[in-house]
């Protein structure tokens, strides 16, 4: 990962969980999935921790559990740690890289991950590595958000940007389609359990409302490109723009999120 991106996601450390609503309720439909697979972990890793609040939660819903947690981001881990005063039972947690995660072969029967290989550069490569880690019959319970995400501001982002700079557009969404997140879990060797549709449309009143958002989560980074020398604020302005006369209601915008909650089986 591009090493001004990590920075941003420490930088989101200590605000974080204010603006993760989202991602926790993906979550919470996650955790409702995993219920309905009979297991009992004695080993479980939660890759892409962030903040370390889901992590102590898996603690007590698996209290004889050794748990890890990891997160590339060293801002995100320090914060984690700081929350072990709060919780009697501390899982370990480390910084690594969730496409080089520093584990023997076979060290877990459970890997669990929440909107985080939406990012990963390679996702055969990193389901690899996440089979590589886990027992045989082990689970992979993991959501990501999917390419039709924020559809609306790239399409505004697009037409606003090619109105005043042409129509070289700078690359602004490389997330995975549903059908190949699901293909590279099973290039990877993994048997798909059960695959669920995430989707959520809330309203904002403004597409700066959105951007805030997103640096809020330090995911601002994946965006730096569509802001190029002197004409950027005229593009967002005319993007705003845009956005407000395509997708709006009762006088706020509103914009998709999509995802994916999937349960595979090594």
């Amino acid at each position: 990962m591009d090493k001004r991106k990590i920075v941003a996601f420490s930088k989101a450390a200590y605000g974080y969980d204010e603006y993760a609503w989202l991602q926790c309720q993906m979550w919470d439909e996650l955790l409702q999935r995993l219920k309905l697979i009979e297991i009992n972990p004695d080993y479980i890793v939660d890759i892409g921790m962030g903040t370390g609040e889901h992590t102590y939660e898996l603690s007590e819903i698996y209290p004889n559990a050794f748990i890890v947690g990891l997160d590339i981001a060293w801002g995100m881990v320090k914060y984690a740690l700081g929350r072990e005063l709060h919780n009697p039972k501390t899982p370990f947690m480390l910084q690594a890289d969730l496409n080089e995660m520093p584990f023997r072969e076979g060290s877990f029967d459970l890997a669990i991950s929440n909107a985080v290989y939406q990012r990963a550069y390679d996702y055969k490569k990193a389901f690899l590595d996440v089979k590589r880690i886990l027992r045989p019959k082990g689970i992979f319970c993991m959501s990501l958000f999917t390419k039709n995400t924020l559809w609306e501001l790239h399409r505004s982002f697009e037409k606003a940007y090619n109105e005043i700079k042409g129509p070289l557009l700078p690359k602004c969404n490389d997330q995975p389609t549903n059908s190949s997140a699901v293909k590279a879990l099973k290039e990877a060797g993994f048997s798909i359990v059960s695959v669920v549709n995430f989707k959520r449309r809330p309203t904002y009143k403004s597409t700066h409302e959105i951007l805030k958002w997103l640096k809020g989560i330090g995911a601002n980074r994946y965006y730096e490109n569509w802001i190029h020398g002197i004409e950027g604020r005229t593009v967002l302005r005319e993007m705003d723009k845009i956005y407000r006369d395509r997708y709006s209601s009762n006088g706020k915008i509103f914009a998709t999120f999509e995802g994916l909650i999937i349960n595979a089986r090594v």
